[in-house]
Formats: structure tokens, sequence, C-alpha cells
């Protein structure tokens, strides 16, 4: 992999929080201005892609991301989709599978990391909606599987450990 940050160029007139004239968010400091035609989603799920699998293991050593104990090799292999842009691992989604109590079934768990240089771009709207439906297929494709579905929780550090009393 070649650099954490990407040459950016200009931002989508659609993404959230666009950066202002001086390239910072007021809230989040600065906000990638890339090219959205640059951006590529890979879907990866269970196709052993060893250059994703470096690059992902690299972006997560490199960001400090991982639990301690987790094997960065084991979350490789449940990579689902990765988001590159051009040469460089923007962020990528992962699926643990395992069964929901509640349900009886199996289920994808899924989450996301989207490098901190790319945060408020929107790229993870599009990245779980192309991890369900890669999932998806594959379950449809592999039905002695019997994976019921997918499912996500959605966790950001940067709301706090709880929403303010006005957003419940």
């Amino acid at each position: 992999m070649t650099n954490t940050r990407s040459p950016h160029r200009s931002a989508s007139p659609s993404d959230e929080g666009a950066a202002t004239e001086n390239g910072r968010h007021p809230e989040r400091g600065a906000v990638p201005l890339f090219d959205p035609t640059n951006i590529e989603y890979r879907p990866v799920w269970r196709r052993d892609d060893e250059r994703v699998m470096r690059d992902a293991m690299e972006m997560w050593q490199a960001e400090g991301i991982l639990p301690e104990g987790v094997d960065p090799a084991a979350r490789a292999r449940e990579l689902v989709i990765a988001i590159y842009d051009g040469e460089t691992l923007a962020g990528c989604l992962t699926a643990e599978v395992h069964p929901l109590r509640e349900l009886g079934e199996k289920f994808a768990f899924a989450r996301s990391f989207i490098r901190p240089a790319w945060r408020g771009a929107r790229l993870t709207d599009r990245l779980m909606i192309d991890g369900h439906a890669e999932l998806g297929r594959w379950a449809a494709a592999h039905p002695d599987e019997k994976l019921a579905g997918s499912a996500a929780i959605y966790q950001n550090h940067n709301l706090g450990a709880r929403p303010p009393p006005n957003r419940r």
C-alpha cells in the first residue's frame, strides 16, 4: 500500500458535511476532497483476495483499530467489501457469521471502518448497501450454509456513549 491519504481533487456535491473553501469541516477538521469516480467498491466475501487482505491488515495496524487479541489475518478473512480510492484502501466492511440466539438462525454481523481522511464523505452508505447485497448473493449461491440474513450495529465514537437528550 502506498500512502494513507489519497491525492484528493474535488468533493462530490452530494457529500454530507462537504469541506469549506479551506478544505476543513468546522466540527471534524480535514475532510477529504476526492474524485468520486476514483472510488471503487470491491466485493471480496470469501474470495481470499491476498492484496485486499494485506491492504486491510496494514490499514488496521496503521490506524490501531483492532481490539487487543484480534488476529488481523482472521479478521481479513471476514472482508466483505473493500473501498479503494485509486490504489489506497479507504475503508472496508467485514462480517462475522454466528447464530442469533433469539431467532435460532445464522446471521452475518457486519462492521465497517472508514479511514479518518475519508470520513464525512458518505462512503458508508453504499458500503453497507453493497455489503448486504454481496452477503445475500453469496447466501443464495450457498444455501447449505443456511445464512438467514445480515445485521449491523452502528457505533460512532464521535457521538459519545449516548446521544444527547434531544436526539433520543
